[in-house]
């Protein structure tokens, strides 16, 4: 599993630009899925 999956740890504030990419992609996909559902 890659390190950008999960959220940063308490130490280390500030996100990767990539976990926000990543989570954003997620949400998109999960949205598309749901409207081809319906």
């Amino acid at each position: 599993m890659s390190a950008y999956a999960l959220p940063p740890p308490a130490c280390r504030p500030d996100r990767p630009r990539r976990f926000d990419a990543a989570r954003r992609d997620a949400t998109r996909r999960r949205a598309q899925a749901m409207r081809e559902m319906r």
